[in-house]
């Protein structure tokens, strides 16, 4: 190409959703645009002076913004632990993919699981919590401040010295106790 052929073209861009204000009508909030270009957001005036309704311009609805992605280090009785991994989709990351991805690098069972709401999560067996970060930094390319991780864990008994078995000490143990004291 010759450079008689490029032109250089500036176009003004919205300061609220930052499309050019051609496109404002298919942003995410398009009444907000209008008025802060003094453009009337309900009603078109007409060629006789009549208002009429103005169309709304498709566009795509219920589209969710990037939030932080939860990594919750749930208890399921005992020792054992589950690994839930809450808001991949939001950041166009198909969840089945993930959960293949967290299958063959922790060697365990990785599940997409829809709760009562319709939200859907990722649980994975076992408690990979610090693992499952780095692997969604790395793979996905998410950065460390878009993902947060919590504890939900009952609160463990506490354990008293000498507390085991029928509380009779040991030979050696009652020595060691008298030599001490």
């Amino acid at each position: 190409m010759s450079e008689e052929e490029l032109q250089i073209v500036e176009v003004e861009l919205c300061p609220d959703c930052g499309l050019p204000f051609e496109y404002c009508d298919w942003g995410d909030c398009p009444d907000v645009c209008k008025a802060a270009r003094g453009e009337a957001s309900d009603h078109e005036e007409g060629e006789e002076g009549e208002d009429k309704p103005q169309k709304k311009k498709g566009g795509k609805k219920g589209v969710k913004l990037p939030q932080k992605i939860e990594i919750i280090r749930a208890n399921r009785g005992g020792r054992k632990f589950v690994t839930v991994v809450i808001g991949l989709e939001t950041h166009g990351i198909d969840l089945t993919t993930a959960a293949t991805a967290f299958r063959k690098k922790f060697a365990c069972g990785a599940s997409v699981v829809r709760d009562s709401t319709g939200e859907e999560s990722i649980d994975i067996q076992g408690d990979v919590s610090f693992e499952v970060m780095e692997l969604i930094e790395a793979k996905f390319n998410i950065p460390e401040k878009m993902i947060s991780s919590s504890d939900k864990k009952k609160p463990k008994k506490a354990k008293t010295a000498g507390s085991g078995g029928r509380g009779k000490k040991s030979r050696a143990m009652q020595s060691a106790l008298k030599e001490n004291a």
